[in-house]
């Protein structure tokens, strides 16, 4: 459901609210709310700048994006200085304004630095290029030049994508489609101009039609033609808050020397991320090590091989809301098991493994955003690697499941325990199709390894009919 809604389909309290008792008060920043327009099934995003970022109100004066306040029925709304492409900067009344609160943690967030100064903002939010396009986030580089109020152009010197833990707003000048007008649109937010929400809803309009075939932040690819993230030095940024190192996974955050002689603690816990200052965690320090003799979806040859296709934009987060939201559903069934959705590695794998005593299962990013995979899919291949740790003999020498045994059982067993009823059938059979679009033809590695594309389907067909599991899950 990739489609925005049209019109003034998404400027509403109604979808702020919504986004609030879903997601929850920290958490919905970016977050998809599917819907129905005119034109069918749609979604509303809330695409937004961080916490304290200025904005001015007027030719002299600034303040944080939070504080203002939009259009009411009883009150009017404040004024910001607004300006079209000509740069020409008016008063005009805030009509929209919303977004999280202090504690929200915004995951895919950019933090782009230009000049003496920085800002924050999720990875579709559109800054003013020097050629009257617009430009999102995480297509920023330090190739390029922002473009200052007054015209100037400053460069911008580092961009970084991670997790950053504060609140997001945004606001809006307007409540319907700009039609490719950005008048009264452009807003002067901490000394550079970007668009209001409203232009955020209808961007293609005002992309350079290249735009979408640049390398995201945080990919192999911007790797390859920008080289690695600039590593900022931890100082005052972020209104008093740290950028942090030393990340692993998903587990809390401790405390973090983050300046020469000083340690300060991240107040966070699992599922609410509650902070006390606002802290922004690259998207390396959050990688998941795997361990080398861990299980694996598929085969190394095969997701090196997925890895050069074509996935979905980062800046998409709805694979991973629809992981997260599996992972809590099947964590109420097997809750001995840490579950890690490692969205910013770009590898196309899942993983099991025991560490310490302790069971853990792992989706990358990459696999996530490979277009085959969608939410049955998903389900599926969490219940793979479930299944290697709870599918029984025979087994790898570490004492998880061989590859065929975890796909029989986890098809078999596990998905029928998590899915009751007919809703085990609904998933399971769009899974295998996904699947089997995703899987490489290949002869397999038969044994206690991966069998062959063709086996997989079959295996997981026999557990939807309960028949044994077929011979080719083992065959030398």
């Amino acid at each position: 459901m990739a489609r925005i809604c049209e019109e003034s389909h998404c400027h509403s309290q109604e979808v702020v609210d919504v986004c609030r008792e879903v997601y929850g008060e920290n958490n919905y920043a970016s977050k998809p709310v599917a819907s129905k327009d005119s034109q069918g099934g749609c979604k509303c995003t809330c695409s937004c700048l961080a916490f304290d970022t200025p904005v001015a109100d007027s030719p002299t004066s600034m303040r944080a994006i939070q504080e203002f306040r939009g259009r009411s029925e009883s009150e009017p709304g404040d004024f910001v200085l607004a300006a079209g492409s000509s740069l020409q900067w008016i008063q005009k009344e805030v009509l929209f304004s919303g977004g999280t609160s202090r504690g929200a943690k915004q995951p895919n967030a950019i933090l782009v630095e230009y000049g003496n100064d920085f800002i924050v903002a999720t990875a579709d939010h559109l800054f003013l290029m020097p050629d009257g396009k617009l430009k999102m986030a995480n297509r920023l580089s330090v190739r390029d030049q922002l473009v200052r109020p007054d015209g100037q152009t400053v460069q911008v010197t580092s961009v970084r994508m991670g997790d950053y833990y504060s609140g997001f707003h945004h606001i809006a000048t307007s409540k319907g489609d700009p039609k490719g007008n950005l008048d009264d649109h452009l807003l002067n937010t901490n000394g550079v101009v970007s668009a209001d929400y409203a232009v955020q809803l209808f961007s293609d309009e005002f992309l350079d039609e290249t735009h979408n075939d640049l390398p995201e932040v945080g990919t192999a690819a911007y790797e390859e033609v920008y080289g690695p993230p600039q590593k900022t030095n931890p100082h005052e940024l972020l209104a008093g808050g740290r950028i942090v190192s030393g990340r692993n996974g998903l587990s809390p955050l401790s405390p973090q020397t983050v300046s020469p002689g000083r340690t300060e603690m991240a107040f966070l816990s699992v599922g609410e991320s509650l902070t006390v200052k606002p802290i922004f965690v690259p998207a390396e320090e959050t990688r998941v090590v795997i361990p080398p003799d861990a299980c694996r979806f598929i085969s190394d040859g095969d997701a090196e091989i997925l890895k050069l296709q074509p996935k979905r934009s980062m800046a998409n987060l709805t694979p991973l809301d629809d992981a997260n939201g599996l992972a809590d559903h099947f964590h109420s069934f097997y809750p001995d098991v840490v579950y890690h959705i490692d969205w910013a590695d770009g590898t196309v794998n899942a993983f099991a493994w025991v560490e310490s005593g302790v069971r853990h299962v792992a989706l990358k990013g990459g696999l996530l955003r490979h277009p085959a995979i969608q939410l049955e899919a998903t389900a599926l291949v969490i219940a793979h690697e479930l299944g290697h740790h709870y599918g029984g003999q025979p087994t790898f020498p570490e004492g998880l499941s061989c590859e065929g045994r975890a796909d029989y059982y986890g098809a078999n067993i596990i998905m029928r325990r998590v899915w009751f009823g007919d809703f085990y059938l609904k998933m399971m059979e769009p899974a295998i199709q996904q699947l089997s679009n995703f899987f490489q033809p290949n002869p397999g590695n038969h044994g206690c390894g991966h069998p062959s594309r063709d086996c997989r389907t079959s295996i997981y067909n026999a557990a939807i009919e309960l028949r044994p599991i077929p011979a080719c899950a083992f065959a030398e």
